[in-house]
């Protein structure tokens, strides 16, 4: 893993594959947004995060494989370091990030291989750094019919996804999916996303 670049307080490590990008990022990721009350904000071991993972997941620990990019805000992530003890691909990591972390707020952002969710994970970042990009984002939100937004809601938590970062994954969704996969959650649901798409271009 390496840092490839530190625009605008955004540290993006990329990972040559998809396995060491997800076993690195795992406890720090899970302990920000984890779907799994016992684990999230919570200190945790990698095995009872196995088991946990593997029970919701038909008896299969699929993590490795089913995610392709990754997002900390620094408050989150330092609170992790004081919190846990670091196994060494963890440890590798905060030798990275504390080599190049600004001074104030941050955003770690991970990607792996040539075609990554950079787009997507570079919206979260904008969403913690940037006070008037989530204000505008968040006005389109609260703006989508509300049937819409349950079912966009529904699927990121039955996705993985915890309650508290709804409106930020959304904004990244809507904001950074194809046409097909947005309507494919709900019809109509892509007719949104040019508003989105229009503030990241402006914060860009």
């Amino acid at each position: 893993m390496r840092v490839v670049s530190t625009d605008d307080r955004i540290i993006h490590l990329h990972a040559d594959t998809q396995f060491e990008l997800c076993y690195t990022f795992l406890r720090p990721q899970e302990f920000y947004e984890g779907e799994f009350d016992e684990i999230r904000g919570k200190v945790f071991t990698l095995d009872q995060f196995i088991k946990l993972y593997a029970d919701q997941h038909g008896g299969k620990f699929t993590y490795l494989t089913d995610w392709g990019g990754f997002n900390i805000p620094s408050n989150i992530y330092e609170r992790f370091l004081r919190k846990f003890e670091l196994a060494s691909e963890e440890r590798a990591m905060s030798e990275l990030v504390n080599s190049c972390k600004p001074d104030g707020k941050y955003y770690i952002i991970g990607t792996y291989g040539v075609g990554s969710a950079l787009d997507h994970e570079i919206a979260h970042a904008k969403y913690y750094l940037v006070d008037e990009y989530k204000e505008q984002v968040d006005s389109i939100t609260k703006s989508l019919p509300e049937g819409m937004f349950s079912t966009i809601k529904q699927h990121l938590l039955n996705t993985g996804y915890c309650e508290k970062v709804i409106h930020d994954e959304i904004q990244a969704y809507i904001g950074t999916s194809s046409k097909d996969y947005l309507d494919k959650i709900h019809p109509g649901l892509s007719s949104h996303s040019y508003q989105y798409k229009q503030i990241i271009k402006d914060h860009a």
